[in-house]
């Protein structure tokens, strides 16, 4: 993982608006490579990868590889009382050196989302909805820790 705090505050750092903000967006496009809309958002060559489904819950990585060869990462997730993401941004706190590790980040991030779930109390979460976050948790957690292959019988004859 890659801290690009320094590189933000190079630019100008958060909190920025109008012009500011613009010429801030600006040097991060240019210290990333790639193509970006004004917000910094990237437009090109974005990936989106299903992590896991279950019920009317879904967690979703959302990559894109920059022209300096790291990834960047945004996710998306929803249940049904809440839900949440962003895009991959010139504006991400990380990079990724490999898109193994962005998705596996994503997961494990995702996954403490709906370990949120499971562990709320309010009377807003079912106990159907518990049920399917923590499937999804086992399911992302999963992808962090895919698990050892299973060892095979081999027959001679």
């Amino acid at each position: 993982m890659i801290d690009l705090e320094h590189i933000i505050q190079e630019a100008g750092g958060r909190g920025l608006n109008g012009d500011d903000y613009i010429r801030a967006t600006e040097f991060l496009r240019a210290w990333h490579g790639g193509d970006t809309n004004q917000s910094g958002v990237f437009e090109t060559e974005r990936e989106v990868i299903r992590l896991a489904t279950m019920g009317r819950c879904k967690a979703e990585a959302r990559l894109v590889q920059t022209g300096r060869g790291h990834w960047l990462a945004g996710y998306s997730f929803d249940s049904p009382t809440y839900g949440g993401g962003g895009p991959a941004s010139v504006w991400s706190r990380v990079a990724y050196e490999t898109r193994d590790e962005a998705v596996k980040e994503i997961a494990a991030e995702l996954a403490d989302r709906f370990q949120g779930l499971v562990d709320d109390i309010s009377s807003t979460v079912t106990e159907p909805m518990k049920r399917d976050a923590a499937k999804m948790v086992c399911l992302l957690k999963a992808v962090v820790q895919p698990p050892a292959p299973k060892a095979m019988q081999l027959s001679l004859f």
